[in-house]
Order: structure tokens, then C-alpha cells, then sequence
């Protein structure tokens, strides 16, 4: 079951570093617990996954080390990468589950 709220989006930066206005919108949040939300914005078709900066941040960390890694390759480097791997397929069973896909 999800719940409409609103929400104020921005400063959101793009790639060519500008800076789009703030806005305010209604978005359906189908579940917001934990460190992570689902919710859909009016004009997409399937929900998206709201990611908070840290865990962001450990993703991309992970994700780094893994390409760190790949010039020894060896036992090291499996770790990290399943470790990578693991926490992106939670997030997705996650994501699925609340989204019902």
C-alpha cells in the first residue's frame, strides 16, 4: 500500500554542473523504513529506490576497491566483490518486494 506525499526536490545537480530550481511535488511512497524508500514520481511508470548518501557512498567505495583489485585478482578480490554484489542484490530484493515486481 503506498501513501502520496509531498516532496521538495533540489538544488539537484546535473553532470554539466547546473543547478535546477527547487520543487515541490507529490510523490507515492510505498515504503519508507530502514535506511532506503520506495516511491514513485508522477511522471515515471515503476517506483525507484531512494538511496541515502552513505550507503550510496559505500556502494561506490565497494565498487572502487573491486577495480583496485582486479590488477592482482586472487582471493581478495572475490571477497570484495561478492560483498559488492551482496549488497546490491539485497537492495534489489528489497526494492522488489515493496514494488511487487
Amino acid at each position: 500500500m503506498s501513501s502520496k506525499v509531498r516532496l521538495i526536490l533540489g538544488p539537484l545537480y546535473r553532470v554539466c554542473s547546473e543547478v535546477a530550481a527547487m520543487n515541490k511535488i507529490e510523490v507515492e511512497i510505498f515504503t519508507d523504513q530502514g535506511n532506503n524508500a520506495v516511491l514513485r514520481l508522477p511522471s515515471r511508470k515503476f517506483p525507484g529506490l531512494l538511496l541515502q548518501g552513505d550507503s550510496l557512498r559505500n556502494l561506490a567505495e565497494s565498487a572502487e576497491r573491486v577495480v583496485e583489485l582486479c590488477e592482482g585478482g586472487g582471493d581478495e578480490l572475490k571477497e570484495e566483490a561478492a560483498e559488492l554484489a551482496d549488497s546490491l542484490r539485497g537492495l534489489l530484493r528489497w526494492y522488489e518486494s515493496i514494488a511487487g515486481m
